[in-house]
């Protein structure tokens, strides 16, 4: 499923700021047009935008207690992250299958709406994909150790779990980030190539929450990139 770690926010706040772009736009920046948008008072925008539309959970909660829950807030030039999204996830006979988890069978239209909206805005468009050429799998190094089913994206394999999820398939000028290890940063040009991008802000979807995402949240953070995880609708 979509992430909930890190900075959830409500699918269609993440696509009209996608769609305003980050940028200063005939006099208004994204801030003001959400405003306008959702007749959002100033004081509380970066509290929705920050936190699920939803009722806290105990989890939230017990963060907020715990003082890590402060804001980070938006920059003005962001990206979308779309991690690892392939047909294993959703695929019978896969071992990464998650279709009997009813909100992960959602994710997938969630992220088709992000992406559509990152498109019309010029936003830049960043994909990850899991790739291992090794046939006794030693360039997945202990990450293999732990999970077996990385074979799925193994060179030579033929299930064909690797394979793109229809409607969410890279364009030909966007970035396709090709990674070993969970986060997308490990080992890649990722943040070099944020950085020619002139990005501030890495807006994150993908799966899976506790693993591929989660990492990359964090290492985007300790990178100088503020990290907005989209939760599910």
């Amino acid at each position: 499923m979509m992430a909930s770690f890190g900075i959830p926010i409500h699918i269609k706040l993440a696509e009209a700021i996608v769609k305003d772009g980050g940028f200063l736009e005939n006099g208004y920046n994204w801030r003001s047009r959400l405003r306008q948008k959702f007749h959002i008072h100033t004081n509380n925008l970066e509290y929705i935008m920050t936190t699920s539309i939803s009722t806290k959970d105990a989890t939230t909660a017990s963060y907020e207690r715990s003082g890590f829950s402060q804001k980070m807030g938006w920059g003005d030039r962001p990206a979308l992250i779309l991690i690892d999204v392939c047909k294993a996830y959703w695929s019978a006979g896969s071992p990464l299958d998650t279709s009997a988890n009813p909100e992960s069978v959602e994710a997938p239209a969630s992220m088709r709406r992000l992406l559509a909206a990152a498109r019309s805005a010029k936003v830049p468009v960043i994909w990850t994909k899991v790739y291992y050429d090794r046939q006794d799998m030693a360039d997945a190094g202990l990450f293999y150790a732990k999970a077996k089913m990385l074979t799925v994206w193994q060179k030579g394999d033929t299930r064909g779990f690797d394979g793109y999820v229809d409607g969410l398939v890279p364009e030909p000028e966007e970035l396709i980030v090709t990674k070993k290890m969970p986060s997308a940063f490990f080992g890649t040009t990722l943040a070099a190539d944020l950085h020619l991008l002139n990005v501030d802000t890495l807006i994150i979807c993908g799966v899976s929450t506790s693993g591929c995402v989660r990492a990359t949240t964090l290492d985007a953070m300790q990178h100088g990139f503020r990290p907005m995880v989209c939760n599910i609708l």
